[in-house]
């Protein structure tokens, strides 16, 4: 079994909650301490040292909202119990400082240039509107009915146990790891390579593995990614421009090169 290139492998202080691509391999994280109630946003790069927020300005509710080119951003919620965003925050990239809050507006997304567009909500409608990312002013009208689609990262197709193609999927891992999956299967196709992320029950509790296999039927990879869950959990899956990304034991974010 030969392995992979393993393009980076990162270690985050807490447990990774979200993870968001933007340009030229820059990573930003929602981390999370649900022991502690801890939240933090860190931004990534490689080479380059983690950056994290400093700010009093997000609590435990807070979420990350988008990411641009210089910025990402931060929805706060006033009031947990309404799951609506109630302020936009905006960080740096660089310095992951605080920059600007505009209270009552939510991240909207970009138009085709790459614009900034928010929404304020008025009157319990939301107006759509552009923003300038440095200081956070708000400027004319969205005119547009719609977003752009966004460019969009490949996710896995989920077969739960009973669906059809189930059987097929299991059958086909089991020939070629020689392992039996207990559960749900998540599958991806690239360029040459089968990705799989399975269960296996171990020592009364469920292990998570990812296995990627080639045309030939060869493993090429196979690890362990989560031990001891009570539950099968969501996808964690993604590939984007030839590369595979995971989280691995909640704390740490792997990228692996499909095209080697």
């Amino acid at each position: 079994m030969t392995p992979l290139q393993t393009e980076f492998s990162w270690e985050l202080p807490e447990r990774i909650w979200r993870a968001v691509p933007g340009d030229s391999g820059t990573w930003v994280f929602e981390l999370r301490n649900p022991t502690e109630k801890k939240l933090v946003f860190a931004v990534m790069r490689p080479g380059r040292s983690r950056v994290e927020t400093i700010s009093g300005e997000t609590d435990w509710w807070s979420s990350l909202a988008g990411l641009g080119t210089s910025h990402f951003y931060v929805h706060n919620y006033r009031n947990p119990d309404i799951p609506e965003p109630s302020d936009l925050l905006s960080f740096g990239i660089e310095t992951g400082r605080l920059e600007w809050v505009l209270p009552n507006v939510r991240f909207g997304g970009f138009d085709v240039s790459g614009a900034l567009v928010v929404a304020e909500k008025k009157g319990g409608e939301l107006r759509y509107g552009y923003c300038e990312p440095d200081t956070g002013r708000l400027k004319g009208p969205y005119p547009e009915p719609a977003f752009p689609e966004a460019e969009k990262w490949q996710e896995p197709m989920r077969y739960r146990a009973g669906a059809e193609y189930y059987e097929l999927m299991a059958g086909f891992v089991r020939k070629s790891t020689g392992l039996k999956p207990a559960g749900s299967i998540e599958y991806l196709d690239s360029a040459d390579k089968m990705i799989f992320s399975f269960y296996l029950y171990e020592n009364d509790s469920l292990v998570q593995y990812i296995a990627i296999v080639n045309r030939l039927r060869e493993v090429e990879y196979l690890t362990p990614i989560e031990k001891n869950l009570e539950k099968e959990g969501k996808n964690v899956l993604m590939v984007k421009e030839g590369w595979l990304y995971f989280v691995k034991e909640r704390r740490s974010f792997v990228g692996i090169n499909l095209m080697v």
